[in-house]
Order: structure tokens, then C-alpha cells, then sequence
């Protein structure tokens, strides 16, 4: 299934603001039953980044994820549907290490 996605980020010094989205449309069968999948995903979250070191870099961020899939399959003895919608609010607190090297010069 084809997926499209768009994304984006401002940037503010130690804060910035970020989101993406995408979706997908999925007509076709499979398994000899005929789908009709819609599907999209949202994401907006705003991080901020408290400590920078020389290898280590924390931030946190809170935003706000929805997701959505609407499906439909049949066939000649019946068919079915699923909805299903998750979206809410997440935190999340980011460790990253970045090693240094050191220039070697060869004699």
C-alpha cells in the first residue's frame, strides 16, 4: 500500500515545533477478499531541548498523535467493517549520544 507523507519543523534556538502527517488509500484484493483501506496519521509535538553537551543532548516534548483506518472487505458469502481512531496526547523525555573521533594521521 502506497503511503504519502509530508513533514515539517520551525525552528526557535532550544525549541522548535514539528509535525507530520500522511495517509494511504488501499483498493484491491487479497486472500479472495475484496478491501477498501483508508488510513492517516497526524502528528504535532513541540521539543525542547534542555541540556546540550559535548556527546550528550536531552529534550522533551509533548504533543499530540491522531491516527485513523477505516476498513470494508467483502465477499460472495459476506462482508465486514472496521473503524478504528486512536489519538491523544504523549510525552517523551530523549537521551542521544553522539561519539566524537579524533583525527589519526597515518606516518
Amino acid at each position: 500500500m502506497p503511503f504519502l507523507a509530508l513533514a515539517g519543523r520551525l525552528n526557535f534556538g532550544d525549541f522548535r515545533v514539528s509535525a507530520s502527517g500522511g495517509g494511504a488509500i488501499f483498493k484491491g484484493e487479497k486472500d479472495g477478499l475484496d478491501y477498501d483501506v483508508k488510513y492517516y496519521t497526524i502528528d504535532v509535538k513541540g521539543v525542547y531541548d534542555f541540556y546540550k553537551g559535548d556527546n550528550w543532548s536531552y529534550s522533551i516534548s509533548l504533543g499530540w498523535r491522531t491516527l485513523f483506518m477505516d476498513m470494508e472487505m467483502q465477499n460472495d458469502i459476506g462482508w465486514a467493517t472496521e473503524t478504528d481512531n486512536y489519538s491523544g496526547p504523549y510525552i517523551s523525555l530523549r537521551a542521544k549520544f553522539s561519539s566524537t573521533e579524533k583525527e589519526h594521521k597515518i606516518k
